[in-house]
């Protein structure tokens, strides 16, 4: 026979074995949310990084496209460097930096959002001119490039 002791402590490891908790703790969840926060946090950062990083190529690409067109006009002789030439040309489009200078003079076309300055000096005795362009876009930023053209009179 068993006794009430024996029938009672089979019944307490009975109900032991068969509560098998379910869903997770308050203390869980946090933790889960902290490494899942700091995760956030660094991802994040990484991607305004790299936002940043395209925002000032495409400044570098746009001020190279300026730079490039105003010294193909020297190159190609659609305006012919003089001596000591120095003058700035404010625009705000291509169109208005190419008029401004044709004309081989300070200009201020529209509101004036880039500046590009030219500085062109001979070098030597033979017609060979050194044409400088310096950009300047509206944060500021300078970007400069220069060639050699050589003038045939």
């Amino acid at each position: 026979m068993i006794s009430i002791m024996e029938l009672m402590e089979k019944k307490i490891l009975l109900t032991k074995k068969n509560s098998n908790k379910k869903g997770m703790t308050l203390v869980e969840i946090m933790a889960a949310m902290a490494i899942l926060s700091i995760l956030f946090i660094g991802i994040s950062s990484f991607i305004i990084g790299i936002v940043n990083s395209e925002a000032k190529t495409n400044r570098k690409l746009e001020s190279d496209g300026y730079l490039k067109n105003a010294l193909l006009m020297f190159e190609s002789g659609v305006v012919s460097p003089g001596d000591s030439l120095n003058f700035t040309v404010s625009f705000d489009n291509i169109e208005q930096m190419k008029t401004g200078i044709e004309t081989l003079q300070n200009t201020n076309e529209g509101n004036g959002i880039y500046k590009i300055t030219i500085t062109t000096n001979l070098e030597g005795e033979n017609n060979l001119y050194k044409v400088e362009a310096t950009f300047k876009n509206s944060r500021n930023e300078e970007y400069s490039k220069h060639i050699y053209v050589l003038r045939r009179d």
